[in-house]
C-alpha cells in the first residue's frame, strides 16, 4: 500500500499523484462533498488501499480509545472481536459465542460517517477446480484439454445482464467471480489446472 494524505480537502476531483490517469471523481463519489475541510486518505494510484476493513478497525479502536479517555461515559462490559472474512462466514467459523459472553453484538465496518447498518451482508463461497489434460502444445491435437479455457468458458456462462454485481443494488443478490488464481503445477506446460473463486 502507498497511502497519501490529502489534508484540508477543498472539494473537487482528486487526481492520484503516482498515476495521474487515476482520478477519484466527485460525481462518482458524492460522499466526498461531506469531507471538505477534513483529511482524506487515498492510494497514490498504483496500489489498492483496502480502506473498507482498515476503516472498520480504525473505527472500533477509536471508539475504544474514546471510552478509555472519557471514564465519565457510563457503559456496560464491552467485548471486542476482530474477525476476517466476515462476509463469507469463515471469520466466525470457530468463534465461541458462548465463551465470548456478549448479550448483544454489533458489526462496525468502514462506511459513510453517521451510517448505521441494521444487518450484516452474507455470502457463500464456492471454489471450483478445472482439471485439464496436460500435453506439450506442439503435440496437443486431439489430446490437450486446457483448464484455463474451461474456466473461461464457465465464467462466460455466468449471467451478464442479471445476477451480477454490476447490475444489482441494495439487497439484490448476485453471483460474482472475483479471481482465477493459478495453482502450482509440477508439469512444465500451461493449462493443467486452474481454480476459480
Amino acid at each position: 500500500m502507498k497511502p497519501i494524505l490529502h489534508e484540508d480537502y477543498r472539494g473537487g476531483n482528486i487526481k492520484l499523484p503516482a498515476d495521474t490517469t487515476q482520478i477519484i471523481r466527485i460525481h462518482e463519489n458524492p460522499d466526498l462533498q461531506d469531507q471538505i475541510g477534513n483529511t482524506s486518505i487515498t492510494t497514490d494510484g498504483t496500489t489498492l488501499l483496502g480502506a473498507d476493513n482498515k476503516a472498520g478497525i480504525t473505527e472500533i479502536f477509536t471508539a475504544v480509545n474514546y471510552l478509555l479517555d472519557h471514564p465519565e461515559i457510563r457503559h456496560g462490559r464491552i467485548r471486542i472481536a476482530v474477525t476476517p472474512d466476515e462476509e463469507v462466514g469463515n471469520g466466525t467459523k470457530y468463534f465461541d459465542v458462548k465463551k465470548f459472553g456478549a448479550d448483544y453484538a454489533y458489526t462496525i465496518d468502514g462506511g459513510v460517517a453517521g451510517e448505521v447498518e441494521n444487518e450484516t451482508f452474507c455470502a457463500d463461497t464456492v471454489t471450483l477446480t478445472f482439471k485439464g489434460v496436460n500435453v506439450h502444445p506442439g503435440y496437443g491435437k486431439n489430446k490437450l484439454l486446457n483448464a484455463v479455457k474451461l474456466a473461461a468458458e464457465f465464467i462466460d456462462r455466468l449471467p451478464k445482464d442479471s445476477l451480477s454485481p454490476e447490475t444489482k443494488e441494495k439487497r439484490e443478490g448476485y453471483v460474482h467471480s472475483p479471481s482465477i488464481p493459478k495453482l502450482f503445477s509440477p508439469h512444465p506446460n500451461p493449462g493443467n489446472r486452474y481454480r476459480v473463486l
